[in-house]
């Protein structure tokens, strides 16, 4: 499936779509499931996801500007 969307995207300029959508696969799962166990407080980790959501976009405009 990821390989899918990543041709499919590439030509169309859904680049960023696809990893916007691995960003917030990689960075909201574990710490949303800290934030429900009650270790971590919700504010802070919720800004470091979108942070690390952020970088996972930022490489792939990197990523797509040098395949272009």
């Amino acid at each position: 499936l990821f390989a899918s969307l990543w041709f499919d995207s590439l030509g169309s300029g859904g680049w960023w779509l696809l990893f916007l959508l691995l960003g917030l696969l990689a960075a909201f799962p574990v710490r949303l499931q800290e934030i429900a166990a009650g270790t971590l407080p919700r504010g802070p980790e919720i800004l470091l996801a979108l942070v690390d959501t952020a970088r996972y976009v930022g490489a792939g405009a990197i990523l797509a500007w040098r395949l272009r």
